[in-house]
């Protein structure tokens, strides 16, 4: 026999707090739970549930438009410079040489954060050797040590 879990007024108000993000990208911070009946907490959590879902299916459907035209980019390059795929992708990454977070290149592009592993050894052959040393900072933050 399968018992149902009903859940609790505070499980609600958390799972309609929270929800209402993944639905609209804010905390639902607007709610006065206190006036609202437990049915309507219900009815409110199964509304922001479908919203959510909604959303996710929206932001698929974004990224993989976004994947698809990133990657008629990268053919339209190869076609123009007579180039491999990885060289049409370094040519189309060239503006991020600087950059050391493949997540901000992502961001940038209007690509899925999936394709920053893709991403993140191109931004590293792009970067000369020099940008990747480590300078001895350490001296100059000794004024700032303090002693007990």
């Amino acid at each position: 026999m399968t018992t149902a879990i009903i859940p609790t007024r505070e499980e609600l108000q958390d799972f309609i707090y929270y929800r209402h993000k993944d639905a609209y990208g804010v905390k639902g911070r607007h709610y006065s739970f206190e006036a609202m009946s437990y049915e309507e907490l219900e009815a409110e959590a199964i509304r922001l549930d479908d919203a959510a879902h909604e959303q996710y299916k929206w932001e698929r459907k974004c990224d993989a438009e976004a994947l698809i035209e990133f990657r008629a980019s990268i053919r339209k390059v190869r076609e123009i410079c007579g180039c491999d795929r990885p060289t049409a992708m370094r040519y189309m990454l060239e503006d991020f040489a600087d950059e050391y977070d493949p997540s901000y290149v992502c961001y940038s592009l209007r690509l899925p954060y999936s394709m920053a592993k893709y991403i993140e050894p191109v931004l590293n052959e792009l970067r000369s050797p020099e940008d990747d040393e480590v300078s001895d900072t350490s001296e100059k933050y000794d004024v700032f040590e303090i002693n007990c």
